[in-house]
C-alpha cells in the first residue's frame, strides 16, 4: 500500500502562521528600531569598561614579561661573567646588548668601598649588572647586585 501526499489546508492547526487569533496579520511581532538601539547602547556601556580593563591587564602583563626577561638575562650575564673571569681579577667592567627585549647591560666587578660596613669582610667583591628602566622617563636603572668571595691568590 502506497501512501500519497495529501493536500494541506490553510485551516490546519498544525501549521504555524503569522496571523493572530483573530485571523489578521500580527502587527507587534519583533522589536522596534528604538528598542534595538537602546539595547545596543546598554551593551556598549557594559562592555566598554570590560574591554578597557582587559587592555590594561594585557599591557601590564607585557611589561612584567619584558622586565622578567631582562632579569633573567641579567642573571645569565652575571653568571657567565663570573665564570669567565680569572681568579685573580679584582675589578672588571663590560657591556652586553641583547635583542629581545632590546637592552644594554653593564656588568661591574669591584672592591667594596672603604665607607661601607661590609669592608670588614676580607676578599669580598661586589658584582653589579645594571640596565635602563623602561618605565621611567628619568635616567633610572634597574640593578642586580650580588657579593662574590674571592680569596687572594698566593
Amino acid at each position: 500500500m502506497v501512501s500519497r501526499p495529501t493536500a494541506v489546508s490553510n485551516h490546519d492547526p498544525s501549521i504555524r502562521s503569522f496571523h493572530s487569533h483573530s485571523g489578521r496579520a500580527a502587527v507587534g511581532a519583533g522589536f522596534t528600531l528604538i528598542e534595538v538601539l537602546l539595547a545596543m547602547a546598554i551593551i556598549g556601556l557594559v562592555l566598554t569598561p570590560i574591554f578597557m580593563g582587559q587592555s590594561a591587564i594585557l599591557r601590564a602583563t607585557a611589561l612584567a614579561s619584558r622586565r622578567l626577561a631582562r632579569v633573567f638575562a641579567a642573571k645569565k650575564i652575571l653568571i657567565d661573567s663570573e665564570l669567565a673571569l680569572e681568579p685573580d681579577i679584582r675589578e672588571y667592567s663590560s657591556t652586553k646588548k641583547i635583542d629581545h627585549p632590546p637592552t644594554t647591560f653593564t656588568y661591574e666587578l669591584k672592591k667594596i668601598s672603604d665607607e661601607s660596613s661590609l669592608k670588614k669582610f676580607k676578599n669580598v667583591l661586589i658584582q653589579t649588572v645594571s640596565w635602563p628602566d623602561e618605565r621611567s622617563k628619568k635616567k633610572r636603572q634597574d640593578r642586580l647586585v650580588t657579593f662574590l668571595y674571592r680569596p687572594e691568590q698566593q
